[in-house]
């Protein structure tokens, strides 16, 4: 939903995307004793490398900043990312600049910390590797940006933080191995500059950590968490998290029920997401309600929608999850919420050009008389008059669904 309040976050956002870099260029060239010349040059760089990947945010259609729960920590790390990376070429800080993909992992899960790290990289290339630097340290910087982004997305308890640092570690251990090619003289002459990442590893380990602790004092993470578990030891970000993953037993189930049913839910779930991303909605709510949205067909009841809360009572569904499965279906109960709409309007459409298929009609009319259509349709019937929507935010609906409901053929 278009809010102040969101609003203010996207101004926040683009504020630290643009000074972040730049910071990290100004610290760099004073330390460096740089010309204005080299300052002008490598900041225009940076500008262009904040504007490509703020283009990259908007074009992918999926809001990846609003999984993050604590945006001040969050781009609090962002900011010391690139100050780190700005000393870094002078000053030896280990892998510090890494900070941020390690908290976007944790936080937002590995897509964002993936997009992270490449912008960090990029501007690696601009600061270090473009001024001579080791295309060896470039290499190993990039493998262990990786792995640290994919384990601290799998870092979600207190007790797998020996382990986390255990793995790291000889990981960094086996990569200065190979990166020095197995030069004992050579490791031993940069034994404090490995000593150093050593330890960085360690700081980010157990702030992380410490991070857990702070999210367990506040009862939004348990220490243990296993499949299937209950609301109220997940936070509800995390089990709609939970939910769209392909091995949780719900989605196995529906699978393994109709390969059809599984197939038309998943393109819902798709749609839905990047449509509610696209009108300032909740996206990961949106996906997990389109994916879940027919799934009381798998009891074979008369009311299939009932069947559907049972179940998602079964498996402690969040009550705005369980408030989008009733309200998709305007024959049950309209919907009251922006993404209980655009889940009722992306199964209407996906269902509209299967039936049109099925009787040979599809070709005779377009994807923009379909959309236009079904959404005419929903709102003759009163059905979008408590959904919240605005009149905008319908218009960017219609103009996203025409684009891009069938882009991938899915008619």
């Amino acid at each position: 939903m278009d809010t102040q309040e969101n609003r203010g976050r996207g101004l926040v956002q683009r504020i630290c995307l643009y000074l972040a870099p730049l910071l990290s260029v100004a610290v760099h060239d004073f330390l460096e004793r740089d010309t204005l010349q080299t300052l002008f040059s490598n900041g225009v760089f940076m500008v262009l490398l904040s504007s490509g990947y703020l283009v990259f945010l908007r074009t992918s259609g999926k809001e990846l900043y609003r999984r993050i729960r604590h945006q001040g920590i969050f781009w609090g790390c962002f900011m010391l990312s690139f100050l780190f990376l700005g000393i870094c070429p002078v000053r030896n800080v280990g892998v510090l600049w890494l900070l941020v993909v390690a908290f976007a992992a944790m936080e937002a899960g590995l897509e964002l910390a993936v997009s992270l790290h490449v912008l960090l990289m990029t501007g690696y290339v601009i600061l270090v590797l473009m001024e001579g630097g080791d295309l060896y340290a470039f290499a190993v910087v990039i493998l262990f940006g990786f792995l640290l982004a994919t384990l601290f997305s799998l870092y979600r308890t207190r007790e797998a933080t020996v382990y986390l640092a255990v793995i790291l570690l000889a990981v960094d251990g086996v990569l200065q191995l190979v990166r020095y090619c197995l030069n004992m003289h050579a490791l031993l002459a940069h034994g404090e500059q490995i000593a150093v990442e050593m330890a960085g590893i360690l700081v980010m380990v157990f702030l992380g950590y410490f991070y857990l602790r702070y999210l367990q004092s506040r009862g939004q993470v348990a220490e243990k968490k296993e499949p299937g578990m209950a609301s109220d030891q997940l936070s509800e970000r995390q089990l709609l998290e939970r939910l769209l993953e392909e091995e949780f037993s719900l989605a196995v189930a529906l699978r393994e029920y109709s390969g059809d049913l599984y197939r038309h839910s998943s393109q819902v779930s798709d749609l839905a997401g990047r449509a509610a991303d696209a009108i300032g909605g909740d996206g990961l709510l949106a996906r997990a309600g389109g994916l879940y949205h027919e799934m009381g067909r798998m009891a074979e009841s008369d009311n299939y929608i009932e069947a559907g809360i049972a179940l998602g009572e079964k498996h402690a569904f969040p009550e705005e999850l369980q408030a989008v499965i009733r309200q998709h279906s305007p024959n049950y109960e309209i919907p009251k919420s922006p993404e209980a709409a655009v889940v009722m309007l992306s199964d209407c459409i996906f269902s509209t050009s299967d039936y049109l298929t099925k009787n040979g009609m599809r070709e005779k009319l377009t994807d923009e008389k379909l959309v236009h259509n079904v959404i005419q349709n929903r709102l003759s019937k009163g059905n979008l008059r408590d959904s919240g929507m605005t009149v905008e935010q319908l218009e960017v609906l219609q103009a996203y669904f025409t684009a891009h409901a069938f882009e991938k053929g899915d008619a």
